[in-house]
């Protein structure tokens, strides 16, 4: 394509790019050019233009690998474009999923235009000389897995096998594995990097679309996993969430001996599994990353939308289980960087009971100054070399960015697939290379009929092929080679890492073929092999049964010097449930003396607590603080690079309580300053700091900055939720802003704190104004015919808890008065909402008259706890018209249990299913020709009784909410309840 072609959008729109500074770092070992740079985030922006593709032999001079290794081009296109995941066969042969769909087109649908190719290189000079399509006119194509007869591949909604059924390598039927299981909201986000793990599980990827209950994708109710690593039975059953990630996943990898490895797009690109979720020990994965910054071969700045120069886009985790490459390469894992143009290698070192990314060197295996390199994808093939799918497309970011990116279109909304439109995408190129290390190995291909081939690759240097020999056994049900699998494990073949492959496998193939009689013969030599590796695979491969607990005691695995292989005792031990002895659960307590906090967490999980219940004391009524606590909400909202709410209200001498949600797909968190603090100077060191490989661990904000900071909410990812707590503050205006890398120039709000109105116990009222002079006010009638009570202190739980939530942004006139005479008659003719929590007498028929009105005039009505009483004899027509019943008695204040029975109505977004509250119950009841609509009740603990204690009724056009909670603070105080509240103001005034 001409470079005319690619300038044009810049001309039109004025595309800028990001001025670097260069920190130079030498790559030794590294062959060409040799100097790398470092180029930090800024916001200035100079005009650049957009480098024109290059051809194949073009891109190799621009390819950097370390001294000794070598580079192919495999295949490129035409033949192949877009390459996104790869996999081969038993033959040896590339099989390539090509997605011209993705980002935007075909998700979930029957046909659209993504193929899957088996390329072939006939003559061994690394170079695919035969192509045939597998599959063509494929719906949204993300992974591959072969088997027996076909492919497993990911097509999100489903998980599906395309059939050859005649053996022409040419898929003939489609069918579902995994029915309508994987969300489809945003296309980066989907499954990914299936493959066959060595416990004969698929396992797989999944992003922020979420992992559902099959058939039930995209129900909220049915999410079993919002984002990270699953596994699921070839047939399709048993399908379960491992591990639960912090933001975008792409990445998983299977050890050698069975750990688990995972990577996230943004900051997460090493990952260790400690103990999957449903062991639910309170930990899961350990992010062990060593560095912040991405070493690239780039001569401008990286086209990154956030975390600039760190891993923003990191994708896969994939182990180089294999001994052809020199030794410091061994178990280390390849993780690809499409937006820096590297495939970085993670160097682990053991850390007690896991590994972490060794800290010093940072090393890549390729790196690539060509700007439309994009390596998605880097996997250990049957040559033992590394295979890499370059994407080759200027365009590999899916959010929009503002600033400056000279491959980038802002817009705002996002197009199909959740992903920003681009003109610059392109659907023409793609490349597959090899990074090899030595001469070519002899080529091999395994048959189902050549058994003694099985045998010996299950014995192969290289996992690709221990795996394939596994999954061909075990397909072929080879129940006649449990003797020679057995001699496998009893041999004792260690190689020079102390790995017995042989071993491990020859377990895995024998509970593949569920051969537990010949396990059980080889389960004492397993559980006592010199190889950790085998020691584990043989705790793993216990049967559930007593007699498999007994040989875990026996044998001390509890006590083994490598801890990787306690916890898996230890996790083991769990699984087995009643099978569980107590001679197992003494023997556990050897895993103790030296042990990690995995390890405890491990232990405690399978250990039985005792619980001793104490007698309660009677609940003493607290006097409150003369300020309730502000509760405010803030959110990062989908589709947009800022806080839905850039300003925050509160009073002096008030407590506050911010309720953060994070709904974009991106990690976000909210960082309160201290008042005067300069956001951007506290910015630009933020920016300087992010480069430090230990800046996740403090938010990303300098230790010599902690001092301006008031609270943080921690970084949270996609649908994560937290509440955090501020000290009483001072009149005056304080900055928050997202600490993560690249985002706070843009995520900026304001915490304003104002002086609080009197509030005295009786007779209190006030005014708050709105930032909206044209909007009508909302009006809030209380007050109390009782003196002197806590339980009656209107100003403080309803004129200002509950009108801060009624208050909301600030764009209406609030007005709270307890004051039902003259001047009220000309505020309720005016009021947009009205709300009542009074119980004294109104005997000014005006008043009386104002009220009513307001229902007739269609306007909406809010009738809390007090108010919903029979309060007045004389005015009947208040309880028959408007509350539609209410309440002569209550029960004592207690606590009882709120039940919702109309969880999706919108007065209930966000509230418990079930809460407990300590409250009075009110023994509430509704007229018959009420045609109330009943959204919760209260069931009483002590009587086991049921009132009705929040409804909702339509009087000609006005709608009335009649809320019988709330007598004091810890009502008003409880989240639940301020949930309701602020829920009606959104409904009741959806402005």
């Amino acid at each position: 394509m001409e470079q005319a072609s690619y300038t044009r959008y810049l001309t039109q729109m004025k595309l800028y790019l990001p001025t670097t500074l260069a920190v130079l770092l030498l790559l030794t070992g590294c062959s060409g050019q040799a100097t790398l740079r470092y180029s930090p985030a800024s916001n200035d922006v100079t005009i650049h233009q957009l480098q024109a593709p290059l051809t194949p032999e073009e891109t190799l001079t621009r390819l950097e690998v370390p001294e000794g290794f070598d580079v192919h081009v495999f295949a490129h296109e035409p033949d192949i474009v877009n390459p996104i995941a790869l996999t081969w066969d038993e033959r040896g042969r590339l099989w390539v999923v090509e997605s011209t769909n993705y980002p935007h087109d075909h998700v979930g649908e029957e046909s659209g235009t993504d193929r899957i190719t088996i390329c072939e290189d006939t003559d061994g000079d690394y170079r695919a000389d035969r192509f045939i399509r597998f599959a063509e006119n494929q719906p949204l194509t993300t992974s591959i897995t072969l088997v027996k007869g076909g492919a497993i591949v990911g097509q999100a909604p489903d998980l599906v096998f395309l059939e050859d059924t005649d053996g022409d390598d040419r898929a003939d039927e489609k069918h579902v594995v995994v029915d309508d299981a994987f969300g489809t909201y945003d296309t980066h986000a989907v499954m990914s990097n299936t493959k066959l793990g060595l416990d004969n599980f698929l396992w797989g990827a999944v992003g922020y679309s979420g992992l559902y209950e099959p058939g039930r994708a995209p129900d909220r109710e049915a999410l079993i996993l919002r984002m990270g690593l699953f596994r699921v039975r070839k047939d399709g059953t048993d399908l379960e969430p491992i591990a639960a990630f912090n933001n975008n996943t792409w990445g998983l990898g299977i050890g050698e001996d069975n750990t688990i490895y995972g990577s996230t797009a943004n900051n997460n690109h090493a990952i260790v599994v400690g103990t999957p979720l449903r062991h639910q020990t309170g930990m899961n994965v350990a992010n062990v990353q060593s560095h912040y910054l991405v070493v690239h071969s780039s001569e401008r700045q990286l086209q990154q939308v956030d975390f600039r120069d760190g891993y923003t886009a990191a994708a896969g985790a994939f182990p180089y289980n294999g001994r052809r490459f020199p030794s410091k390469y061994w178990g280390t894992l390849m993780v690809t960087e499409p937006t820096a143009h590297v495939v970085h290698v993670v160097q682990l070192e053991p850390d007690s009971s896991i590994e972490t990314e060794s800290k010093g060197e940072i090393l890549n295996i390729l790196a690539s100054s060509d700007e439309w390199g994009a390596p998605v994808f880097a996997d250990i093939g049957p040559d033992e070399n590394l295979w890499i799918a370059d994407w080759y497309n200027p365009v590999i970011q899916h959010n929009p960015d503002r600033r400056g990116m000279v491959n980038q279109i802002w817009n705002d909304n996002p197009g199909p697939g959740n992903a920003h439109l681009n003109p610059l995408r392109d659907r023409e190129h793609g490349r597959v290379y090899v990074v090899t290390y030595g001469e070519p190995p002899p080529r091999r291909s395994l048959s189902y009929e050549d058994t003694e081939g099985l045998l010996e690759a299950l014995q192969s240097t290289n996992q690709f092929w221990r795996l394939t020999a596994q999954r061909m056994l075990i397909e072929k049900n080879a129940q006649e080679l449990e003797g020679e699998l057995t001699q496998l494990v009893l041999r004792q073949d260690l190689d020079e890492t102390g790995f017995d492959p042989g071993a491990v496998h020859a377990l895995w193939t024998l509970h593949g073929l569920g051969a537990d009689e010949a396990l059980a013969v080889v389960s004492a030599t397993a559980l006592v092999h010199p190889s950790p590796a085998v020691r584990k695979a043989g705790i793993q491969t216990l049967p559930l049964t007593v007699d498999s607990s007994k040989l875990l005691a026996k044998h001390r695995v509890f006590a083994d010097d490598d801890l990787s292989v306690r916890l898996t005792a230890l996790l083991k031990a769990q699984d087995m449930g009643p099978q569980v002895t107590p001679m197992i659960l003494t023997a556990a307590q050897e895993a103790l003396p030296g042990a990690d906090e995995w390890i405890f967490a491990a232990y405690n999980a399978i250990t039985p607590i005792g619980i001793v219940e104490e007698d309660s004391e009677p609940e003493v009524e607290a006097e409150p603080q003369m300020l309730p606590p502000a509760r405010l909400e803030l959110t990062a909202p989908d589709g947009i690079m800022r806080f839905g709410e850039e300003t925050l209200k509160a009073f002096a001498g008030q407590e506050i309580r911010i309720d953060f949600v994070n709904l974009h797909p991106d990690l976000h968190n909210a960082v309160f300053l201290k008042m005067g603090t300069d956001v951007e100077a506290f910015g630009k060191d933020l920016d300087a700091y992010m480069t430090t490989p230990t800046s996740a661990d403090t938010e990303y904000i300098p230790p010599a900055r902690s001092q301006d900071v008031l609270g943080s909410t921690g970084v949270l990812s996609l649908g994560e939720s937290i509440s955090v707590t501020l000290d009483p503050l001072a009149e005056g205006t304080y900055p928050f802003l997202c600490s993560v890398p690249g985002h706070w120039a843009l995520m900026l709000g304001t915490l304003e704190i104002t002086t609080a109105p009197d509030l005295p116990r009786n007779d209190a009222g006030w005014t708050w104004e709105g930032s909206n002079p044209e909007a009508n006010p909302i009006v809030y009638l209380a007050g109390s015919v009782s003196r002197g009570s806590q339980s009656h202190h209107h100003a403080r739980v309803f004129g200002f808890a509950d009108g801060q939530l009624l208050f909301g942004k600030g764009d209406r006139t609030f007005i709270y008065t307890e004051n039902p005479e003259d001047a009220f008659v000309e505020l309720v003719r005016n009021a947009s909402l009205l709300a009542l929590a009074n119980n004294k007498p109104i005997e000014n028929e005006d008043s009386r008259q104002a009220i009513m009105q307001h229902v007739e005039a269609g306007r909406p009505l809010v009738i809390t706890h007090p108010a919903s009483w029979y309060n007045w004899e004389n005015w009947p027509e208040y309880n028959e018209q408007l509350v539609g019943g209410g309440s002569r008695s209550h029960e004592p204040i207690q606590a009882f249990t709120v039940e919702i029975l109309q969880p999706n109505h919108p007065l209930m977004e966000g509230v418990p299913a079930s809460f407990e509250i300590t409250d009075e119950l009110y023994r509430a009841e509704i007229l018959p020709d009420a045609q109330a609509i009943v959204l919760a009740i209260g069931r009483s603990h002590e009587t086991e009784a049921i009132y009705p204690v929040i409804w909702v009724r339509q009087v000609g056009d006005a709608t009335i909410v009649v809320n019988t909670l709330g007598h004091d603070d810890r009502a008003h105080d409880l989240a639940a309840y301020k949930r309701i509240i602020a829920n009606s103001r959104r409904w009741l005034l959806p402005d």
